[in-house]
């Protein structure tokens, strides 16, 4: 069981807000008073989110929340440098887009090390392998 029952939701809700800079990071503002929404910048600034997915099940507690808190912030400074403080948002979508694509490499190497353990069970404890059936 987790020691601290609170990691758990704050993670969650850390990979929530995760996705909506992955949104925000996609709109561009048009020419014409609006907004267009990039679907590869989108699906790009999800892909660190998707692998960070994969480790839910693999990782408990403050090993679990670490790497999330740490792709949201690095994720979260720069979509507000490059939307927010640049002089032109159109033109930093390589900037956003290569700089998902980097995180989502290396966060594609922890995934690595962490497919060689076994998942965890509800109460923290790695799970056995079943025999199959004899007969």
């Amino acid at each position: 069981m987790d020691t601290h029952p609170t990691v758990r939701p704050l993670t969650y809700l850390l990979l929530a807000i995760g996705i909506l800079l992955a949104f925000i990071s996609a709109l561009v503002p048009h020419f014409n008073a609006g907004y267009q929404l990039l679907a590869d910048v989108f699906l790009i600034g999800l892909l660190p989110y998707l692998i960070l997915g994969l480790m839910l099940p693999y990782l408990r507690g403050w090993k679990l929340l670490l790497p999330v808190l740490l792709v949201v912030t690095v994720h979260a400074g720069l979509v507000a440098v490059q939307r927010f403080v640049s002089d032109d948002p159109a033109d930093s979508t390589n900037l956003i887009y290569f700089g998902a694509v980097v995180i989502a490499a290396s966060l594609s190497a922890l995934l690595v090390l962490v497919l060689r353990h076994r998942p965890r069970g509800g109460d923290g404890k790695p799970q056995r392998a079943r025999r199959p059936p004899v007969g």
